[in-house]
């Protein structure tokens, strides 16, 4: 077990440095690299903790261990940044880590329980086990909620969806990451209660093992992560800021509504620009020169649709023009769906159904 230890934390300390020397350095990495560095404490007081824990070092090791309060407002304040068009962390975001400064200053005042698990006893211990537990159930429900707002946020930017950018890895992974250390806390607490977690007990073990999974899963995902939204021009061009929300009050003019709709239409059914796999709603906005939440609110208000389903129908009645067509009778249906600006062929289907009523092959063999 003591490899898995120190496999897990030469991993973190690796990441960390990575991360922190990325370029350009995003606001995510810093918070990644952070986290990373303070995933690797408890494992660093694991290991201390098998030789030292009255001497010197015991106080050092039992404020490592408080780092966990850091893990949930850490992975929070990385989804935010990561579903922010403008990414930024404010002063007052520094509130979050107030527990765990309070703990960490709490801890060199206790002295460390004489075996591997949540240092301290009495008060310190109970304070520290259901402040973890209470700190991981809530930052996990506010990154969740996060998420979820920016699932819906995205059809009116991307006309694709793909992990990159839905960031369901990041959803499941911090579920799971709180849920296995709740579980961890809560047998913590129970040890001297129940026979079955009394020492030698499985919880520091259960703990490295949760730890280093995480570490290696959230590495793994987050190195292969783009910024999901790209920077946008706010100069001539668009009047766009990033204290602009909805366009309840964007003063555009009805006239002005149905010139840019028309000049949209146009470009759709002349150049085509559906048959591009990764467009975006930005990528329309510069060519045709209209602002983008303009155009966000032409197709809501004018068309009813987000942006997503405005250019997904076009990229179906490409497909249903091929799929009608004899010179692509020998083209697969997945051909055709990439042939048509498709990049994954579960959305083709389950769009060509919602607006067909048909399959993509019913409606092969029922009209060609």
């Amino acid at each position: 077990m003591i490899y898995l230890v120190y496999i897990g934390m030469a991993q973190a300390l690796f990441a960390s440095f990575f991360f922190i020397n990325r370029r350009p350095l995003r606001t995510s990495d810093w918070i990644v690299s952070l986290l990373m560095l303070l995933l690797a404490a408890p494992l660093i007081s694991i290991i201390l903790s098998m030789n030292i824990m009255h001497g010197p070092a015991g106080p050092a090791i039992a404020a490592a261990r408080q780092c966990t309060l850091t893990y949930g407002p850490l992975l929070y304040l990385y989804t935010r940044t990561m579903v922010e068009e403008h990414p930024s962390i404010r002063p007052h975001d520094m509130l979050h880590l107030a527990p765990f400064l309070l703990l960490l200053a709490a801890s060199f005042s206790f002295a460390p329980r004489p075996a591997p698990g949540i240092p301290g006893e009495g008060p310190l211990a109970a304070v520290s086990v259901s402040a973890n537990i209470l700190s991981f159930i809530s930052y996990t429900v506010l990154a969740i909620i996060l998420l979820r707002r920016h699932d819906r946020k995205i059809s009116e930017y991307f006309s694709f969806r793909s992990s990159r950018i839905t960031l369901h890895w990041l959803q499941w992974t911090a579920a799971s990451f709180a849920l296995a250390f709740i579980f961890v806390f809560a047998a913590s607490f129970l040890a001297p209660r129940i026979p079955l977690f009394q020492y030698p007990d499985p919880v520091p073990a259960l703990e490295s093992i949760g730890m280093v999974f995480f570490i290696f899963t959230f590495n793994f995902f987050a190195l292969s992560q783009p910024v999901i939204y790209a920077e946008e021009d706010t100069g001539a061009g668009t009047d766009e800021t990033p204290a602009d929300r909805r366009y309840e009050k964007s003063g555009l003019k009805d006239e002005d509504a149905e010139n840019y709709l028309k000049k949209l239409e146009s470009y759709m059914s002349e150049e085509k620009p559906y048959m591009d796999g990764d467009l975006t709603i930005l990528d329309v906005s510069e060519h045709l020169d209209i602002p983008r939440h303009y155009l966000t609110q032409i197709i809501n208000e004018k068309l009813n649709k987000n942006f997503y389903m405005y250019i997904n129908e076009y990229r179906i009645e490409e497909a249903k023009k091929k799929m009608n067509d004899k010179l692509y009778s020998e083209h697969t249906i997945l051909r055709i769906a990439y042939d048509s600006g498709f990049n994954s062929k579960s959305a083709f289907n389950s769009i060509f159904k919602k607006t067909t009523g048909f399959s993509p092959s019913d409606y092969r063999k029922k009209f060609l």
